[in-house]
């Protein structure tokens, strides 16, 4: 007479993770931590770039997303890896990048921006603490521009401010590294 014992368990996310990313966007240091099994709150803080030509700036960005991991049940039944929340993903990025403390060539204006976006993602694991990221999405975003100029009738300085709108993309393509 045999008998075996099978035992279940719901797989859930790490409690806190610390890493750097490095890819197309973005260069940052993130934290993700748990909400709940399958929640978390990845923030972050690095730099987005723009390139036109032979025009660049480099701009600081900081980043919150809520992530919902569907599928982690599923890999572990799988026998594939769940640690550092390897797994896919929905998410909501908010992002935040200042104009004003951009590095750019001259011929460049920088203004600051935030956008709203919905993404699908997905991260695997590259051996023990390297990891691959890719998601993409699309929202909206506003750009927050400022002008200054003299009116020449009454000789003085004024300051126009202009919001942008409009659809946002969001691409991220990045190879990460786990603390």
């Amino acid at each position: 007479l045999c008998t075996s014992t099978l035992f279940s368990q719901d797989i859930e996310l790490e409690k806190s993770i610390w890493g750097i990313q490095v890819g197309v966007n973005p260069l940052g240091i993130h934290n993700e931590s748990r909400l709940a099994k399958d929640i978390s709150l990845r923030s972050e803080i690095g730099f987005g770039f723009g390139f036109s030509g032979n025009s660049w700036a480099v701009m600081p960005q900081l980043m919150l997303e809520p992530r919902y991991y569907y599928n982690l049940n599923r890999r572990s039944k799988k026998s594939k890896q769940t640690r550092n929340n390897s797994g896919n993903y929905l998410s909501i990025n908010l992002n935040y990048l200042s104009g004003n403390l951009s590095i750019k060539s001259e011929d460049v204006e920088v203004y600051p921006n935030i956008s709203v976006i919905p993404m699908y993602g997905l991260r695997r694991n590259i051996g023990q603490n390297f990891n691959f990221e890719f998601a993409f999405g699309i929202g909206y975003g506003w750009t927050f521009k400022e002008y200054t100029g003299v009116d020449y009738i009454t000789n003085e300085n004024y300051t126009e401010k202009q919001v942008e709108k409009g659809i946002s993309l969001g691409l991220r393509l990045a190879i990460g590294y786990v603390f």
